[in-house]
């Protein structure tokens, strides 16, 4: 209790201990800044290499990284995004794959806090668009179903050389672009498991454009839904994706969108290969495409 007081905790809810470390370090920020950089970083430098690493260092500095302005200060920040990345989408499969929902609470403060209208990851109202020195999705960010990145090293190696070109005189002129493709990457690994996490699928279109504010809105979120629909092998929460996919506005998605959507649920309602659906996930396909492309529309 008095753990919670101090770190103004609200204890209508349950709490996961991840959550009270990131909480406490952040504290140590809000009461100390640049204490972190000095003394929790140099000791994560030392950790590179180990397999979890990315989801450890994404449990306990989630907050310090998203929730202060050290985070997108400090030496070397576009690197320690790229491992945040990694962990976060490690943590997520993880949920995924054991059918547990540890890690909703880190879904809803990336949602909260790296796009609300105020996040410090809209660098103006203009943002640029053109390409910045880094791309996350250049560095692999999104790696294959399981979470299984190329080697930890390397990646930290390349972000870390191309971080470089965000110090010193050129930081002002290239971190607006950094933001902006740390924003979107966020975003499409928050598409991506929307489905998972969320309790109001039909919410999909405020979700892409009011909270994520992606201005392709759902065609943005189409493209993450069908990687899903491809890579999941739970059959459980296959069939609770296409249940949620069959509530789209289908008339609100461009034509390249349909097509992308349209040709998954097809394979899905075809034994064997290439995507090998079981019977109740050929079913429930056959039943998403019939709510969403009635025969004589489509």
């Amino acid at each position: 209790q008095k753990t919670a007081e101090k770190l103004n905790l609200d204890m209508d809810r349950r709490w996961f201990y991840y959550e009270l470390l990131a909480t406490h370090y952040y504290a140590c920020e809000k009461e100390s800044p640049g204490v972190i950089a000095e003394t929790v970083l140099p000791l994560c430098s030392r950790l590179w290499s180990l397999e979890h690493f990315p989801a450890i260092f994404a449990l306990l500095l989630h907050r310090w990284l998203v929730e202060t302005p050290s985070g997108i200060t400090h030496k070397g920040w576009v690197m320690h995004f790229n491992v945040f990345f990694k962990g976060t989408y490690q943590l997520f499969w993880f949920d995924v794959e054991h059918e547990t929902h540890k890690l909703w609470p880190l879904f809803i403060r990336l949602r909260d806090h790296m796009f609300a209208g105020t996040s410090r990851f809209f660098a103006s109202p203009n943002p640029l668009r053109g390409r910045a020195n880094i791309s996350f999705s250049e560095l692999s960010f999104i790696g294959s179903r399981n979470g299984s990145f190329s080697s930890i090293e390397d990646t930290v190696a390349a972000a870390a050389a191309a971080a470089h070109s965000f110090t010193g005189s050129t930081y002002s002129s290239h971190s607006a672009g950094a933001l902006e493709n740390i924003r979107k990457d966020f975003a499409c690994v928050l598409c991506r498991f929307y489905y998972y996490y969320s309790t109001r699928p039909e919410r999909v279109g405020n979700f892409c454009i009011n909270q994520l504010q992606l201005e392709e809105g759902l065609d943005a979120f189409v493209p993450q839904l069908v990687r899903m629909l491809r890579a999941l092998r739970n059959e459980n929460i296959l069939r609770r994706y296409l249940r949620c996919s069959a509530q789209l506005p289908i008339e609100s998605l461009s034509i390249s969108s349909t097509n992308k959507l349209y040709a998954t649920l097809n394979e899905l309602q075809l034994p064997g290969a290439p995507l090998h659906p079981t019977a109740k996930i050929t079913e429930q396909a056959e039943a998403t495409m019939n709510q969403l492309f009635p025969q004589g529309r489509w």
